[in-house]
């Protein structure tokens, strides 16, 4: 149980293949246990995330990188203390989207490959006034036809 009175899980992954990718996953109940430790309150609400508005826009302030610090700080600390040279990344600025278990990836990478190519040549079909108007002439020729017929 954790100082809030929160259940706290932590799974600790090592990688699938080779020394890449250790990850922990954290999961924290929405509720505080009772004192007994059998049972849970009420939802907690005075840890949920704080709101402001801004020009009247609603925006959640997030204390992500706070957090990730403090997780940051204690992860190296243990790490020195076991004598290891690893260390926490940074937070990216832009964030990855994750691409899914190692079995499906190359699904996914061919997919999103074939699709970064049909954008590409989309965006230069767009940029291309010769064939922008070769498809309304050929449209048009079409449809001329389609009506005598």
């Amino acid at each position: 149980m954790g100082k809030n009175g929160l259940g706290v899980q932590i799974d600790i992954h090592k990688p699938h293949r080779g020394d890449k990718n250790w990850h922990a996953h954290i999961l924290v109940t929405t509720r505080r246990f009772k004192e007994n430790g059998e049972e849970l309150c009420g939802k907690v609400v005075d840890l949920e995330p704080k709101f402001r508005t801004v020009k009247g826009q609603p925006y959640i302030i997030r204390d992500s990188e706070m957090i990730h610090e403090k997780v940051k700080e204690i992860i190296n600390a243990f790490f020195a203390k076991l004598g290891l040279s690893n260390r926490v990344d940074e937070i990216s600025a832009v964030p990855q989207k994750h691409i899914g278990p190692t079995r499906i990836r190359s699904f996914i990478n061919e997919a999103a490959n074939e699709n970064e190519l049909r954008k590409e040549a989309n965006l230069k079909i767009i940029k291309d006034s010769d064939v922008i108007t070769d498809s309304i002439t050929h449209y048009i020729l079409l449809s001329r036809i389609s009506k005598k017929l």
